[in-house]
């Protein structure tokens, strides 16, 4: 077994942690005792191990780079429509602001949304696409360009 001698501050955190994971342990024993009709005890050495692993994951210190500003305008087609999807997901709700279709005067045609629950980027990004495309044969807008917002994906 490794011994790593840890700085005081660092400790004193991990300390605070534990102690926190012990009270939740305790809590979440208590209740799995009383409402499964359970006598289990709770774990100091787990709590522990997951107050350790816990401030390992969550007190990464990296160097991050200052962000690039920009401003990024939309471009009109030149001559009939414009499609623009994004399939990026909620994780709670599973709604998503999936695209738009505008007319070469940036006017707002169709927009539209959906529920993707539990999807890659990528299959979000597709089904967004499909459902655009599905829009623009309904409502006829041709010519089309579409803009997809996902690089992996060539159109």
């Amino acid at each position: 077994m490794q011994y790593i001698r840890l700085p005081t501050e660092i400790t004193k955190k991990i300390d605070q942690i534990q102690r926190n994971f012990i009270w939740g342990s305790i809590w979440l024993n208590r209740n799995e005792n009383y409402h499964n009709n359970k006598r289990g005890k709770t774990n100091a050495n787990i709590s522990y191990i997951h107050a350790i692993e816990f401030f390992s994951l969550t007190n990464q210190r990296t160097n991050i780079e200052k962000p690039i500003v920009g401003y990024v305008k939309w471009k009109p087609p030149n001559i009939g429509f414009k499609l623009n999807t994004d399939g990026s997901t909620s994780t709670k709700s599973g709604t998503s602001g999936i695209g738009v279709i505008r007319d070469k005067y940036s006017n707002w045609v169709v927009a539209f949304m959906g529920n993707i629950y539990e999807a890659t980027n990528i299959v979000s990004e597709l089904l967004a696409l499909q459902k655009g495309l599905t829009i623009a044969l309904t409502y006829n807008l041709t010519p089309l360009e579409i803009n997809v917002g996902c690089q992996d994906i060539t159109v």
